[in-house]
Formats: C-alpha cells, structure tokens, sequence
C-alpha cells in the first residue's frame, strides 16, 4: 500500500465486528487514501470523515466511482469481497489486498495480490505498527489532495440534486 500510486482502502463488517472502527481511521490518517464502507460494514469509517467517498454497494456516490475506476490498488479489511449488492464492484487490473479471517473468502471473486487470513483487530494493529515512522510527504501530499478531491465531487454531485433538495412541493 505503501507504493501504490492510487490506493483505495475499504471496510467490510469485520471491521464493525472486531471494534476497531478507530484503528481502521488511524490507518486512514496515516496513509491518505480514501476510504469507503460496504455496505454491511457501514460506519468502519465515519462517512463524515474527510477521507470517506462513500458506501460501495449497488448504489455508490460520486466520489466513490472516480476512485473505484482510477484505484491501482484496493486493500479490503473485514470483507468478503463477494459479489452482491452490499460490495462494489472492484473493476479489473487492480492489486488486491485482501485481509479477512475466513479463508473462504481469499481469492474467491477477485484475484488477491497478497492474501491475509487474520482478524481484523490483529491485522489492523500490526499494520499500524508497521507504517509508524515509515509514513512521509507523499503519504501526507496524498492525503491532502484526497480530501480536496472528495470535497469538489462531493460538491457537484450535490448539485446535480439540488432541486429534488429545494422543492418545497408535496409527494
């Protein structure tokens, strides 16, 4: 995750299960990428965050889509990954990073670069660790240039709805 160009981070509902909705920010915060829920792990960043772009599921925002299509790599934590209305659709080419505690799901709709059978407490404390001091200005340029990214699509698909949010007419 260190050298992708484009990450995109996601958490499933095994980072609700494990509690570590907070870890799952930290790492966030270290690395600047942004980050999206599925749709059962809703909440395993707060959507409020300024690195979130949305739930990925059927429906997807805006900025999530801009980030799904240029993403080079997708680290998944708590996710099987399966195709369904509750997980986007991860287009092809992309490196996969696939952390989950059920084997099943390794490798089982995507091709997985680096495959990781853990709980998503144990692995989400060891990555912490592990970029702790290793995390520098492109980590940081990134996580600048993400957020003003979310912000301007946010903003304009927003618009695109502005409409529906300022008729006062009844249903």
């Amino acid at each position: 995750a260190l050298g992708a160009n484009a990450p995109l981070f996601g958490g499933g509902h095994g980072v609700l299960d494990a509690e570590v909705t907070k870890e799952f920010q930290v790492v966030a915060e270290l690395l600047g990428p942004p980050m999206m829920n599925t749709l059962r792990g809703k909440s395993a960043i707060n959507e409020r965050h300024e690195l979130a772009c949305g739930t990925g599921g059927h429906a997807k925002t805006a900025a999530l889509m801009h980030f799904l299509q240029r993403a080079d790599v997708v680290l998944a934590v708590g996710s099987s990954l399966s195709q369904s209305s509750f997980t986007p659709a991860i287009p092809p080419g992309k490196t996969i990073i696939h952390a989950t505690n059920d084997p099943r799901d390794l490798n089982k709709v995507h091709q997985t670069a680096v495959p990781i059978q853990a709980d998503a407490k144990l692995f989400l404390t060891q990555l912490i660790d592990e970029l702790k001091g290793r995390v520098g200005d492109k980590e940081k340029a990134r996580h600048v240039e993400v957020v003003a990214k979310i912000a301007s699509r946010t903003k304009a698909w927003r618009a695109d709805f502005e409409n529906e949010f300022s008729d006062n007419g009844s249903p």
